[in-house]
């Protein structure tokens, strides 16, 4: 199964004209849910008091798809963001087992435990 097939469900067609915002929405969806399940999974854990509700995912957009960066962010904290990666882990729509699907968890975890401690730190 293809990553943004699993998490968005029916695909627009491949000559349907989809605007750069609604795909910046359909690629954060599936970040989102990518994310989700990752920490449900017990792929990434997070420590207390953070949930999953804590954290957005924002695609900043670049001149082509293939410069867009996926980033994450603390919803209390919007103003740290940590960049996880390229969007072409979208745009390619991977299988949910590719390496690249992992390594796009892998600097998920990573994006937010920096996040955290950098959160943890501008508080003490």
């Amino acid at each position: 199964v293809r990553i943004l097939r699993y998490y968005l469900g029916q695909l627009p067609q491949l000559n349907t004209k989809i605007s750069l915002e609604e795909l910046n929405e359909l690629y954060k969806k599936a970040t989102t849910e990518l994310f989700t399940d990752a920490v449900a999974v017990g792929a990434i854990t997070l420590p207390s008091p953070y949930s999953v509700d804590d954290f957005e995912f924002k695609i900043a957009t670049g001149e082509t798809i293939d410069k867009w960066q996926i980033n994450i962010c603390l919803r209390g904290n919007p103003e740290l963001e940590e960049n996880i990666g390229h969007a072409w882990y979208l745009k390619d729509n991977k299988p949910l087992t590719s390496a690249d699907t992992r390594h796009l968890v892998m600097r998920t975890f990573k994006g937010t435990q920096a996040l955290i401690s950098r959160a943890d730190s501008s508080t003490s």
